[in-house]
C-alpha cells in the first residue's frame, strides 16, 4: 500500500482537457454526479449495449465461480487437496492471460477481444460443469479464467476510447 503511495506521489498526473459534457459535470454534487453517468451511459448505445453484455456474464460467472468449491468438495468427498488444486489452475489460468494480454494488447477491434473473451469464459465455466474429474475441472478452469483478462481488458479499453477523459474516475 505504502509503496504504491509512494509511485503515485512520485508521478506527476496531468488534468484532462476538459470536454462539454465535463464542464457540466464539474458543477454538480455526488448524486447529480450519479444521474449524469447514468443519462451519459443511456445516451451511447454502444456502450450500454456493452455495459448490459458485461452485467450478464458477470452475473453468471460470479453465480457460477462461487459454486466450484461446494460441487468440487460435494464430488470429491470434501478432498481440499481437490479443491486447492483447482482453485490453483483458477488463478494461474488468470495470471497467464493478463500476462499475455499485457505482452499481446489484444484484438485490434476491441470488441472482437470482448466477445472471444466473454466466449471463452462461458464455454470454459460450462465445460467446468461437465467435467467429472480433477483433470477436467482444471482445464476448464484455465480455459475460463484465462480468457477473462482479454474481455475485461477490451472492454476497459473500449470505455476509455469512448468516454471523455474528464468524465473518466
Amino acid at each position: 500500500f505504502l509503496l504504491a503511495l509512494a509511485a503515485l506521489w512520485a508521478v506527476e498526473i496531468p488534468n484532462p482537457p476538459r470536454s462539454a459534457e465535463g464542464a457540466i459535470a464539474a458543477k454538480q454534487s455526488l448524486a447529480r454526479d450519479a444521474v449524469f453517468g447514468f443519462r451519459f451511459i443511456f445516451s451511447q448505445p454502444g456502450l450500454l449495449g456493452l455495459q448490459l453484455c458485461f452485467l450478464c456474464v458477470n452475473l453468471f460467472t460470479g453465480l457460477s465461480f462461487a459454486l466450484v468449491a461446494p460441487a468440487i468438495l460435494a464430488r470429491t468427498g470434501q478432498d481440499a487437496i481437490a479443491l486447492g488444486s483447482v482453485e490453483s489452475a483458477l488463478a494461474l489460468g488468470g495470471l497467464a492471460g493478463a500476462i499475455i494480454m499485457s505482452a499481446w494488447g489484444g484484438f485490434r477491434k476491441r470488441i472482437a477481444g470482448v466477445a472471444v473473451g466473454c466466449a471463452g469464459i462461458s464455454a470454459g465455466i460450462a465445460a467446468f460443469g461437465f467435467g467429472r474429474g480433477l483433470v477436467a475441472w482444471s482445464i476448464a478452469g484455465v480455459a475460463a479464467s484465462v480468457t477473462g483478462p482479454l474481455a475485461n481488458a477490451s472492454s476497459q479499453a473500449i470505455w476509455q476510447a469512448q468516454v471523455p477523459a474528464d468524465l473518466q474516475g
